[in-house]
């Protein structure tokens, strides 16, 4: 019998956690579920973790591949998936108990080909727990109905462990992850979110997304060229989704807040500064073709120009478009990107980060104090 929803867990050396994620989804309200896990070539002991699971309970599916990534792993369970509708659940992260008899109702009472839900930030080291999404913006929009040119605030939300999808919708869509790369949900997500003429949002907090946890992929997003490298394939590759849809300004404005914000973690994090001026002149290129086009006649740019030629078409201005939510930090490095200043804005993020150092020491001391 066809299960209602497909859970989809990629797994790969997780056995530390694997065992809470799975027992958050058999411990599921809903009972109608598959949980299709994909071995994604695990040396630990998460292999025998996943048989003693299916041996346990006829719901758990696994699927075992050579190591291939993130992406193949997921693409994998989506060719072994059955249900009706998708849920894609990280390994190192766990749900809350009510996440599929909630999203499951609402996609049926709504017709909905995709259900947004938010999530708590999970801090590994210490327990706690967080928001990190608009909350105001998601109660407001808690049970409505739309697509994305209604509410253009969601592409400012790029995730897929955040939604349930109907799974017909992803297969006449098409969409699947972009294997080899890094920051896969990019393309999934942006891709969904343009197809889609009925999503649904509910403001339940009904995941738990594990942070700071050592050798995860956004531990790893410093000092990694890779990170860089593939954050800008998949920002070019939203930004072509987006161009082709034609959507409007206000998508493309609450997208330009995402895309600063992320745009700056980056860049900040570049200390050669070879590497961070070239990052410098390709976020230049998708924020401000304009001045991407002035900058290539100087000579800190002429390399790089050469190897990346300015956009013939027009791309919106992403960093002259106003943002109310911009911080002072990321509007000083608006400026100083579309002013086509590297040196400069090496110095500033320079002493941000100290700042940055300073600040979150201090903060440590003092909840060590209140502690005791």
């Amino acid at each position: 019998m066809q299960p209602r929803v497909s859970v989809i867990v990629p797994v790969y050396n997780v056995e530390r956690f694997l065992e809470e994620c799975l027992d958050s989804v058999l411990a599921q309200t809903f009972p109608d579920f598959e949980v299709v896990c994909v071995n994604d070539g695990s040396t630990d002991s998460s292999s025998s973790i996943l048989e003693r699971y299916r041996a346990r309970d006829q719901r758990i599916v696994v699927v075992s591949q050579d190591n291939a990534g993130l992406s193949a792993a997921r693409n994998t369970g989506l060719r072994h998936a059955r249900g009706e509708y998708v849920a894609f659940l990280d390994s190192d992260d766990y749900l809350a108990p009510t996440m599929l008899e909630k999203t499951v109702s609402k996609a049926d009472e709504a017709h909905a080909q995709i259900v947004v839900f938010d999530y708590w930030l999970y801090f590994d080291e210490t327990g706690d727990t967080g928001t990190y999404r608009d909350q105001a913006l998601y109660e407001r929009l808690n049970g409505s109905v739309f697509d994305l040119a209604a509410t253009p605030e969601m592409a400012r939300f790029i995730g897929v462990w955040d939604r349930l999808f109907r799974r017909d919708f992803i297969e006449e869509g098409g969409f699947r992850y972009i294997e080899g790369r890094i920051y896969e949900d990019v393309s999934f997500c942006v891709e969904s979110l343009v197809r889609a003429q009925r999503i649904a949002l509910l403001s339940d907090h009904l995941y738990y997304y594990r942070r700071d946890v050592a050798g995860s992929i956004t531990q790893n997003e410093g000092g990694s060229r890779r990170h860089k490298e593939d954050f800008l394939f998949m920002q070019a590759f939203a930004q072509r989704c987006y161009a082709e849809a034609g959507v409007g300004d206000e998508v493309w404005r609450n997208y330009a807040w995402y895309f600063v914000e992320y745009a700056l973690m980056h860049q900040r994090q570049i200390h050669d500064y070879a590497f961070f001026r070239e990052f410098f002149y390709r976020i230049l290129l998708m924020a401000s073709p304009s001045a991407a086009r002035r900058a290539a006649t100087r000579r800190w740019a002429r390399a790089y120009a050469k190897d990346y030629p300015p956009p013939a078409g027009d791309l919106p201005e992403l960093f002259s478009m106003g943002q109310a939510r911009t911080n002072p930090e990321q509007g000083a490095y608006r400026w100083l990107v579309r002013g086509a200043h590297p040196a400069a804005t090496c110095g500033y993020l320079k002493v941000m980060n100290v700042a940055r150092r300073l600040v979150s020491a201090v903060v440590w001391r003092v909840r060590r104090l209140v502690k005791g």
